[in-house]
């Protein structure tokens, strides 16, 4: 069992080396699901109303405030739309060792 794993791995390593870094960058960076603290983190560091990123995100205010207070566990679909929502606006969520966030003025569609 221990073997198949590690040929398993080996391959994986060996597809994934032809990958350029920056296709890996986008790959992860699209796979990010922010969790609830991050999104109101997020939203709280934009100084944004949740009555207005409920808008943006096209979500009801009563559901954004129960997913950021936990009052509810929330559909994949609508905490995508929320995280979605707060991207438009520049911020990027990050995984890994160190889960957050950082604002990129750059990458805003919405100004903030």
């Amino acid at each position: 069992m221990f073997r198949g794993s590690k040929c398993l791995s080996s391959d994986l390593l060996k597809s994934s080396s032809h990958m350029s870094i920056t296709n890996m960058q986008q790959q992860s960076i699209k796979t990010v699901k922010a969790r609830r603290r991050a999104l109101l983190a997020a939203r709280v560091f934009l100084g944004v109303d949740q009555d207005v990123l409920a808008s943006e995100a096209s979500v009801a205010a009563r559901t954004l405030s129960q997913l950021e207070t936990g009052q509810a566990e929330p559909r994949e679909s609508t905490r995508a739309k929320v995280q979605s929502a707060l991207e438009r606006r520049g911020i990027v969520f990050t995984n890994g060792d160190k889960p957050g966030f950082y604002f990129d003025k750059t990458k805003a569609d919405i100004p903030t």
